[in-house]
């Protein structure tokens, strides 16, 4: 029987529905998101390389991978005048489950949820604009919230 583990997204909240991290037939376990292979429990190599591997599984709007392996941005509706933003871009709720094909039941993994938010006016944004001055030319207009799960641990038997 295969096991897979939904992801529910509403209004930025996440919800990781079903807690027993187990098996599929194939033998690798199902999962969301993200999974980091990371035997030594760390995140940078001895030769300072990262040991991390990002899925992408679900997400909004008509877009496609591209042939690079990313997903292209979700857009930007800020409005750096205003500063405002509206929410035409994205998703409201979103679901989707993914079964690591990489798994390798030998190492140790981690594996978390991570979500990116649509673009939103920074706080900088709004000061200038009520204080009636230029955006700060060192200082990024708009930012992304993210959000990410509890981690999933993945440890062999020994």
């Amino acid at each position: 029987m295969k096991t897979t583990f939904p992801l529910v997204l509403f209004f930025g909240l996440l919800l990781n529905c079903g807690q027993n991290k187990s098996k599929s037939n194939d033998g690798a376990p199902a999962s969301s998101l993200e999974i980091k292979d990371n035997p030594d429990d760390v995140l940078v190599s001895e030769k300072g390389e990262m040991k991390e591997q990002i899925y992408d599984v679900v997400w909004s709007g008509n877009r496609k991978i591209g042939a690079d392996g990313k997903l292209p941005s979700v857009g930007n509706t800020v409005n750096l005048e205003s500063p405002t933003y509206n929410n035409s871009i994205g998703s409201l709720a979103l679901m989707g489950t993914w079964s690591d094909l990489d798994f390798d039941p030998a190492l140790r993994a981690t594996c978390y949820v991570r979500v990116i938010e649509i673009p939103t006016p920074r706080w900088t944004t709004y000061d200038a604009v009520r204080a009636g001055l230029p955006l700060l030319k060192d200082a990024k207009s708009t930012f992304q919230k993210r959000a990410w799960s509890s981690p999933i641990w993945y440890r062999p038997k020994s």
